[in-house]
């Protein structure tokens, strides 16, 4: 994450996120912590809120509510000329997201991990703060004891002692550029979806946000580049999600076609420009990286092109400072 300051200039006009307002969306404009002074901008957010967007802007109110960008901010969310490319349709994208969405490859990649030898370990890991039944001595619960029979306490029983509560913060950098393909996109979900299930399954729970960044995804009304990030927060750490559900966001479809929208958006903020093919994507910096100083676990596109030994390396180191931390 960027060490980021609030910018002190408000916005002139952002008619899109207006037109918005009702979704919950939190919008924030920074200033860049550099020389440049760029504005850069994040919005936190939710799959609920991103479906409500999604309603908005086919809403007949859009175009006259949100201005001249309208067309460019629907035509990524409904354009049908290269669904191949944005990996489905907007009606496949509305039937991912109501929670139908065929698991197959997803669990076929759970069994690869877990024949691999991944999931053994991840128990052993996680077999340092596993709950255990503790012996105690009571006047008058449990088994009466002849060793026992002058002391005051002559009963003993067992108790389930209380395992501490452990979260693996899993930060998923789903921003790619427009040479990757679709399917690349996809399987690198199925990857990440396998992970985190896998990860929850052993007794840790995961709070899991996609991150989708760039740079100069238009220009301001002065012509400066704008730069931004979207932070999704697909389930928090008591949160259960439906396994179907959590695979759709990690569909290319999610990614290029409402992300898209609100990436158009960013240039509507102060009447600019939207930049020819959106700009540049940030990816991370990482593949695959546990950053133990954030407590979190970072994973991008680049995670496909990882050894599999090295993506297991960062994923249990993550796991290990999680156990120990809990202790």
């Amino acid at each position: 994450m960027l060490n980021l300051k609030p910018s002190e200039k408000p916005f002139a006009n952002a008619p899109f996120f207006a037109a918005l307002s009702g979704t919950g969306m939190h919008l924030t404009k920074y200033t860049m912590p550099d020389e440049s002074n760029r504005d850069f901008i994040r919005i936190e957010t939710t799959p609920a809120q991103i479906a409500e967007m999604m309603h908005a802007i086919r809403a007949d109110k859009f175009e006259a509510e949100c201005g001249k960008e309208a067309p460019k901010v629907k035509a990524e969310l409904l354009g049908k000329e290269d669904s191949e490319w944005k990996g489905g349709s907007y009606s496949d994208l509305l039937v991912w997201l109501s929670g139908n969405i065929d698991l197959t490859e997803y669990l076929k990649e759970r069994a690869r991990l877990q024949k691999s030898g991944f999931d053994r370990k991840l128990r052993e890991k996680i077999a340092m703060v596993s709950p255990r039944r503790t012996r105690f001595n009571s006047e008058h619960d449990g088994e009466w004891s002849l060793d026992r029979k002058w002391d005051s306490t002559p009963f003993q029983a067992t108790r389930k002692a209380l395992g501490a509560g452990r979260t693996i913060d899993l930060v998923v950098n789903c921003c790619a550029s427009g040479g990757v393909s679709a399917s690349q996109i996809d399987r690198f979900g199925v990857t990440v979806w396998a992970v985190s299930d896998l990860i929850e399954a052993s007794g840790i729970q995961t709070r899991i946000t996609a991150r989708y960044a760039g740079h100069s995804f238009g220009t301001n009304s002065k012509g400066e580049g704008i730069d931004g990030e979207i932070l999704v927060r697909l389930k928090d750490a008591t949160q259960f999600v439906t396994p179907m559900r959590l695979a759709a966001c990690f569909k290319t479809a999610f990614f290029r076609r409402p992300i898209f929208s609100l990436f158009a958006g960013f240039a509507n903020l102060e009447n600019g420009e939207v930049a020819y093919g959106l700009g540049s994507p940030d990816h991370g910096g990482y593949p695959i990286k546990f950053l133990p100083d954030e407590g979190k676990l970072t994973m991008s596109i680049g995670t496909m092109d990882v050894d599999a030994n090295d993506m297991e390396r960062e994923i249990l180191s993550a796991i290990d400072a999680t156990v120990k931390g809990a202790a």
